[in-house]
Parts: C-alpha cells; structure tokens; sequence
C-alpha cells in the first residue's frame, strides 16, 4: 500500500515539473567554441525528431542513412552521406568551410549568407 501510494506521488510531482519546467529548445553551439576533432567518424541515422511536421516530413523517405565526418585541408571538414531510398543507394558528400572570422561554418556552394 505504502509502494504504491509512494509511486502515485512520484509520479504526480514529475507532472507537476514537466508542467511547470517544460522542455526547453537546444541552444545552437558557435563553431569558435566546438571541438571539431570530437565529431569526426562514421554517424548512424536512425530517426528524426522536431517541433514541427514539415521538418520531419523530408526524411520520411529515407530507409537508413550512415554518414562520415573527415577532416580535409585548410579547415574543412567534407561529410558523405550513403542512403538509402526504397531500393535505390545515394552517395552524396558535402563540403564545409570553418571560417575563424564568423560563427558558422559555410557549407560549399551555399551562397547564403550567415
């Protein structure tokens, strides 16, 4: 009786705090301050998360998707990107350029300033 009078009360306090402290948005990292060493490697794509449909919607389609991070000269960092879709394999790599002077990193061809 105690066990389960102890968890319903667990368990309204931690109602009460996502009430009251919801989940907050993650705060962006500025480039100046990441370990780029620290993200190098192969990433496993498995699902996809967001506030709003529209962004999930685009990955809907992909099967499964692995990712590699290198290093390459001049602070660039190049991802490649194999996926996935139906019965079709895509390879795709992009370039990014770690510009000192800004606190984002620029990705090769974008023409969009940040």
């Amino acid at each position: 009786m105690f066990n389960e009078a102890w968890s319903g009360f667990l368990y309204l306090c931690s109602l009460a705090y996502q009430a009251l402290v919801p989940c907050t948005l993650p705060q962006l990292l500025m480039v100046k301050t990441i370990n780029h060493q620290q993200y190098l490697g192969k990433w496993y794509f498995k699902a996809a998360v967001s506030h709003r449909e529209a962004d999930i919607q685009k990955f809907r389609v992909f099967d499964s998707m692995v990712f590699t991070i290198e290093e390459a000269a001049n602070d660039t960092l190049v991802l490649t990107g194999n996926m996935r879709m139906g019965e079709d394999c895509i390879k795709q790599s992009w370039t990014y350029h770690i510009q000192p002077e800004r606190d984002d990193m620029v990705m090769e061809g974008n023409t969009r300033a940040g």
